[in-house]
């Protein structure tokens, strides 16, 4: 039997840990370009978690009846909460831009289909062995980039700080704060 008791309160913020995820994904590849499709593809994947994430935690804190918005998608909620603290959006360009082409690729990589691609390829040379033969890609292979994953990390750190700080909460090093844990004998 325990001579000691302790009340122990934990916060566990999911957007940091997945932000931090998303970040050293893209860290690996610091010295690399080439090879690195599968570190592009999770940093991509989670920073859209983290953005999701810290959305659910800012609404939270900030309107009322959030839990009713649970079931609609990413973007929408962003438009909710942007339009509910009054944060003009415009996703036309950076950084809106971004998310809307970050929730597309997560959809694709979240409800996989596999895909038939056709088309011609213009090169040239006139003799060319088929290894040369420049392949066509989907949609997510042309987005698995360094460029992508950084601009990703990036904007959605960009929307949230400004989200946060409309909301009234502070801003700095909110991403890379996991939480606070305090504990009192009893």
């Amino acid at each position: 039997m325990s001579k000691y008791k302790y009340d122990i309160e934990r916060e566990v913020k999911i957007s940091s840990y997945l932000y931090k995820a998303a970040k050293q994904a893209l860290e690996l590849t610091e010295n690399f370009e080439k090879g690195c499709l599968y570190q592009f593809m999770a940093s991509l994947v989670f920073s859209a978690f983290a953005f999701e994430a810290g959305l659910n935690e800012i609404g939270e804190r900030a309107i009322p009846f959030w839990n009713e918005l649970e079931s609609i998608k990413p973007i929408q909620k962003f438009k909710v909460l942007g339009g509910y603290l009054k944060l003009p959006i415009d996703m036309s360009r950076r950084p809106g831009q971004t998310i809307t082409l970050l929730f597309k690729f997560r959809n694709t990589m979240a409800h996989g289909k596999m895909e038939n691609l056709s088309g011609a390829v213009a090169t040239r040379k006139p003799d060319i062995h088929p290894s040369e033969i420049p392949s066509l890609k989907t949609f997510w292979e042309e987005f698995c980039t360094k460029e992508h994953a950084k601009e990703a990390l990036e904007d959605i750190k960009k929307i949230l700080e400004s989200l946060r700080s409309a909301a009234g909460l502070p801003t700095k090093y909110f991403l890379e704060t996991l939480g606070a844990e305090s504990f009192q004998s009893i």
